[in-house]
C-alpha cells in the first residue's frame, strides 16, 4: 500500500534516507556508507560493496540500458538513474538541505551540498593544476583532462570520451534523438545538461564566476576561457597574447574571441 502512498517510515540513522519498507535498509547502509568495497572493476578500478551494484556499473562500459523512461523513452544502465530522471518530469526534490532549505532531485547531490557549509570540509587536490575537488571520484575524472586518458567508447564511431556523460551526449548525434525540449522556445536538446545550459539564454543566469575579477558566465567553458585571460595577458599594458600561438589582442574580449576559434578548431593566424 505504501508504493501507492508514497509513504516512507523508515530511515537510515547514518543519512536519514527513508524507505517504504525496513528491508533495503541494511543493502543501502552496505552500499553506501561501509568502506568495505570487494568488487572491483577491471575497467576503470572502481569498486563496489556488492556484486549487484558492479553488474550495475558495468553497464556503463558496455552501454546496455535495460531500463526505459515511460515519458520520453529514455534508456539507462540501472532503476536508480531511471528514478532520478524521472524527477526531471515530475519536478519532485524529495532531498533537502537541513541548514538552508535547498532542494535536489539526488541525494548524492545534496551530500556534496552539505559539504559547502562544514568548515573542514574533504578536499582533493589535483598535483598538476592546483585544482580542489569535493570527491575522490570527482578529482579521479579530472586527472583524465591531463592523462588524456578516454575510457569510454562509442560503439558506432571511433570516438572515444573521457567521461561517461560525453558518451551519452554523443550518442545522440547517431540516434538523431533530441528528447529535451524547451518550453520558452521550442529548441530541442540532446540531454539535460545542455537544455539547462540552453535555458540560462532565457533566464540571463551566469552561475560561474571569476574569482580573480568577479566578471560571471553562463558556461564554465565560457569561465574557462575567460581564466586564460588572467594567465595568457603577459604582453604587457593593454595586451592580451595566446598561449596556442602568441597572437597578441588590446582587450581580454579579443582574445577571447579569439581562444573559441582555438576550441572551434579554427586557429586565426598570429598577428
Amino acid at each position: 500500500m505504501r508504493r501507492h502512498t508514497g509513504e516512507k517510515p523508515y530511515r537510515c540513522s547514518i543519512c536519514l534516507k527513508a524507505f517504504a519498507r525496513r528491508s533495503p535498509i541494511k543493502a543501502h547502509v552496505l552500499m553506501v556508507h561501509t568502506e568495505n568495497r570487494p568488487f572491483k572493476c577491471e575497467a576503470c578500478e572502481l569498486r563496489f560493496a556488492t556484486s549487484s551494484g558492479l553488474h550495475s556499473h558495468l553497464r556503463t562500459h558496455t552501454g546496455e540500458k535495460p531500463f526505459e523512461c515511460d515519458e520520453c523513452r529514455a534508456r539507462f544502465a540501472d532503476r536508480n538513474s531511471l528514478r532520478n530522471h524521472r524527477r526531471t518530469h515530475t519536478g519532485e526534490m524529495p532531498y533537502d538541505c537541513t541548514v538552508c532549505g535547498k532542494r535536489f532531485k539526488r541525494l548524492t547531490d545534496l551530500r556534496l551540498h552539505v559539504r559547502s557549509h562544514t568548515a573542514d570540509r574533504p578536499s582533493y587536490q589535483c598535483a598538476v593544476c592546483e585544482g580542489k575537488f569535493v570527491s575522490a571520484y570527482s578529482l579521479k575524472c579530472h586527472m583524465r583532462t591531463h592523462t588524456g586518458e578516454q575510457p569510454f567508447a562509442c560503439d558506432q564511431c571511433p570516438k572515444r570520451f573521457s567521461q561517461k556523460g560525453n558518451l551519452d551526449a554523443h550518442r545522440a548525434v547517431h540516434s538523431g534523438d533530441k528528447r529535451f525540449g524547451c518550453t520558452l522556445c521550442g529548441k530541442k536538446c540532446s540531454d539535460g545538461v545542455k537544455l539547462r545550459a540552453h535555458l540560462r539564454q532565457h533566464t540571463g543566469e551566469r552561475p560561474f564566476g571569476c574569482t580573480e575579477c568577479g566578471k560571471r558566465y553562463m558556461s564554465a567553458t565560457g569561465l574557462r576561457l575567460h581564466l586564460r585571460v588572467h594567465t595568457d595577458g603577459e604582453a604587457g599594458p593593454g595586451s592580451f597574447r595566446c598561449s596556442e600561438c602568441r597572437a597578441t589582442f588590446a582587450s581580454d574580449a579579443g582574445l577571447l574571441a579569439h581562444l573559441w576559434d582555438h576550441i572551434r578548431g579554427r586557429p586565426e593566424p598570429p598577428s
